[in-house]
């Protein structure tokens, strides 16, 4: 279909999946992707972006749902970038990543090689250990969580099913303390501020927390207090990191 316009609606069959998540389609000879659609999907879609062989869509609605798809069990799913597949069933998901890499080594390797099925994990939640979360302004109100996908929005996230709970549990503290000495969150528009990101890790064989606070300037306001407050509030905060960042960057 040549002449494809952008906001036309379609009716789509999903048959596969990117590595970035992305459903799979095909609208005439065109192939278009669409998030948060999942293969066995049909799904009703509208044209946001049009390339020379490709297009962009966004899901309206699912018509038939996948048999592998599920209901994701974090509130943020659908907004936050932090991951791609908890509306996919983990069974599913490592099929997939066994296919990924069998069509890698096809395609880019030209190697048709046995690929083993992915090990799994008994509890396929809460496993990662290290997060970045950029500080923002809502409606006058300090928010710490990630960026939505593809954007410089930030989503706040009172939650995450992927990190550690220690991790969550820091951040949440951190959140609120910093709000409560008001210290001013980066503007990324103006370059102004000072709170730019958080970086948490903590240790599984130890129970320990590391906190890098990533600044605009190299004065922090209340440190002291701050790094008091965390501590006596977050014992497994073992460690506190003061990086500077004063680029028009987002990293």
């Amino acid at each position: 279909m040549s002449n494809l316009q952008v906001g036309e609606k379609f009716t789509v069959e999903i048959t596969g999946l990117t590595h970035e998540g992305m459903g799979v389609g095909r609208i005439g000879e065109r192939v278009v992707f669409i998030p948060h659609s999942l293969p066995g999907d049909l799904i009703k879609m509208r044209v946001v972006e049009i390339k020379k062989r490709l297009a962009f869509g966004e899901l309206l609605e699912i018509l038939e749902p996948s048999t592998d798809r599920i209901k994701p069990s974090c509130p943020h799913a659908k907004t936050c970038g932090g991951c791609q597949f908890q509306h996919l069933q983990y069974t599913a998901q490592l099929e997939w990543k066994s296919q990924q890499v069998h069509d890698a080594m096809k395609r880019i390797g030209k190697l048709d090689v046995k690929v083993l099925p992915t090990l799994g994990m008994e509890n396929p939640y809460h496993y990662r250990n290290n997060s970045q979360m950029p500080f923002g302004s809502e409606s006058g109100e300090l928010i710490l969580g990630f960026f939505k996908p593809g954007s410089h929005e930030i989503i706040d996230v009172e939650t995450c099913e992927i990190q550690h709970p220690l991790i969550t549990k820091l951040a949440l503290t951190l959140k609120r303390i910093v709000s409560e000495l008001k210290i001013e969150p980066y503007d990324r528009t103006k370059h102004k501020g000072i709170l730019r990101h958080a970086v948490i890790r903590v240790s599984f064989a130890k129970k320990e927390l590391m906190l890098i606070l990533v600044t605009n300037t190299h004065d922090l306001p209340h440190k002291e207090q701050l790094i008091n407050q965390l501590t006596n509030e977050v014992p497994e905060l073992v460690s506190v990191i003061h990086n500077v960042n004063s680029q028009k960057t987002n990293v």
